[in-house]
Formats: structure tokens, C-alpha cells, sequence
């Protein structure tokens, strides 16, 4: 019962994971664009592999009918896929406007820790978005909008139950970039989302999922060296940023014989993120790809992974 508190920010991290990819083009981008200059400016289209796996400890209290026990809801998410999109123009670094659509495919599955419960998704997503730059500043925004399905097997719950519902949400971004070839790229971000999740009943009762809202910020920076080598522009980089969720407690209402349990989850403690990546284009701006591995921990949280993309232009 308890681990149905877990079902909105388990689809919650299917939306942030793309949102995260959207990032990482828009990262590939300034790369480029800050070694070449505004050349890349025109049609481009961008497409991204995926692979990241998330794990939580969080053992909980929780106390019903006057007795109160500890109730382990940790979990291990897995996600993999791709998102791919178009940039209608490329920030030119002089005050201009561009903007772009993108979409995207996710296979997830969330496992219990210590059962053989389990939640397989599967999720599309699609979105808009928008960046302006000046000078060494630049602003990103992302509007952006999942529909997943899945199917819930709790073996201890003695139930196989299907799942649909929706997230949307948007992610901000803003920061500035100094130097040329070692450069220094200080930036924050904040996404908010709105997950739904059908209502659903079994023998033993009905669960009712209040919509949920969360809310989670990113501070850091991205060091940096650009170099060319022949006919190809080669950017390394390490960066690093520090993690806090402002909300996230998702509520559960669980009603069986005519009593009724009210339950939430906690919000995700702040943690530390680290990434490491090359971007590699060619000096025309005709094509460029990256890859980049992650690696976050700290609280109850630790994630790793990766993702590649390329970048083409028409």
C-alpha cells in the first residue's frame, strides 16, 4: 500500500530525464556555436540515445490504528530511449531569439528494494522551446508534455494493475559563459511539473492519487577547453551542480472497509551532480556530436549514465 506513494515521482523522473536530454542539447549547442561562431544559424536537426539509472534509499515510519513501522521505499529506475528535435536558428550571441520543437520515446521500470513488486513505463513526450542570448548571457525555456502507460505487478499486493496518465511541466534555464578557449560556464535551472495519475482500485481497496506538483533547482558550472584540430572543433568539459528538490511530497489516500489511510512521500534530499563530457564539430558548423556521462550522490539519492547525440544541419 505504502509504495503507491512512489507512483507520482516515478513518473515524475520520466519527465525530468527528457527535460535533462533537452539540456544537454542546448549545452552541445552553446559549445558550438561559442567555437564557431553564429554560423550555425538555420534549420538543424538533433537526435539523442539515453541510457540512466536512478536508485533511492527511504526507509520511512509510518503509524496506523495507533501502531507505527518502518516501511522501506527504496527503489532502483532505469530509463532508456532517445529524443531528437529541430532548432529553427541558433543563439547568435547578439541579442537574437531562437526557438525549436522536440520529442521523444522512454522505457522505464522501477523496482522495489527488498520485493518483487514492480512498475514498467513506456512514455512519449513532446514540446517547444525557446533561447535567447547576449553577449556571454544566455536564457533557455522548455515547455513540455509526457503521456505514459505501464502496468504495476505487486506480487505482495496481489495485484497486476494498469497505468496511464500525463506530466507536464517547463524548465528554465540561465547563466553566462567567459573565455574562448578554457572557458568557465556558471548556470542554473529550476523545472516544475504536474504529474496525473489515474485512480485505481483492488480487492483489498481503491487508491485515490492527489495530482502532483514538484519542483526541483540546479546551480553549478560547467570548465572548459576548446581547441581545433584540423578540420574539427574539439570542446572537453567538467562541470558540477548541486541538487535541491523544493517540492515533491505526493499524497495517497487508500480507502478498504470503510476505512480510509492518508499517506505521502517525502521530497528527494539535496545531492551533488557531476558530468563529463566531449563535443566534437566540424569547423562549417555542418555537423557536430557529443557524449556525456553523469554521475550524482548525496542524501538518499545516487544516479549514473550517460548520453550521445548528433547534431545536423540542412
Amino acid at each position: 500500500m505504502y509504495r503507491t506513494a512512489l507512483f507520482a515521482e516515478s513518473v515524475r523522473n520520466l519527465w525530468l530525464q527528457s527535460g535533462d536530454a533537452w539540456s544537454g542539447h542546448m549545452r552541445e549547442l552553446r559549445d558550438n556555436v561559442a567555437a564557431n561562431g553564429p554560423g550555425g544559424a538555420g534549420g538543424r536537426f538533433w537526435a539523442q540515445a539515453i541510457g540512466q539509472v536512478d536508485q533511492r534509499t527511504n526507509t520511512r515510519s509510518f503509524t496506523y490504528n495507533g501502531i507505527t513501522a518502518p516501511i522501506n521505499l527504496g527503489y532502483k529506475q532505469d530509463y532508456f530511449g532517445g529524443q531528437l528535435g529541430l532548432d529553427f536558428g541558433a543563439p547568435s550571441g547578439d541579442g537574437a531569439f531562437s526557438f525549436g520543437v522536440t520529442g521523444g520515446y522512454l522505457n522505464s521500470s522501477m523496482n522495489f528494494a527488498n520485493s518483487a513488486d514492480r512498475i514498467d513505463f513506456d512514455a512519449v513526450n513532446g514540446g517547444v522551446y525557446a533561447s535567447y542570448a547576449s553577449g556571454m548571457f544566455f536564457v533557455n525555456a522548455l515547455g513540455k508534455y509526457d503521456y505514459y502507460w505501464g502496468r504495476n505487478q505487486s506480487i505482495s499486493g496481489n495485484y497486476n494493475q494498469r497505468l496511464k496518465g500525463g506530466v507536464y511541466g517547463g524548465k528554465g534555464e540561465v547563466g553566462f559563459r567567459v573565455g574562448k578557449t578554457l572557458w568557465i560556464e556558471p548556470a542554473a535551472s529550476v523545472s516544475y511539473t504536474h504529474s496525473d495519475i489515474d485512480n485505481f482500485g483492488v480487492a483489498s481497496g481503491a487508491f485515490t492519487f492527489n495530482d502532483a506538483d514538484g519542483v526541483r533547482g540546479k546551480g553549478g558550472a560547467r570548465l572548459g577547453f576548446t581547441t581545433d584540430r584540423g578540420a574539427a572543433t574539439f570542446t572537453v568539459y567538467a562541470g558540477g551542480n548541486y541538487v535541491h528538490e523544493f517540492k515533491g511530497q505526493d499524497q495517497v489516500v487508500f480507502v478498504s472497509g470503510g476505512q480510509s489511510a492518508a499517506f505521502a512521500n517525502q521530497r528527494v534530499r539535496d545531492y551533488g551532480e557531476g558530468t563529463l563530457g566531449v563535443n566534437i564539430g566540424s569547423q562549417q558548423g555542418a555537423i557536430s556530436g557529443f557524449f556525456e556521462g553523469r554521475y550524482a550522490n548525496g542524501g538518499d539519492y545516487e544516479g549514473y549514465g550517460g548520453r550521445a547525440g548528433v547534431r545536423f544541419r540542412f
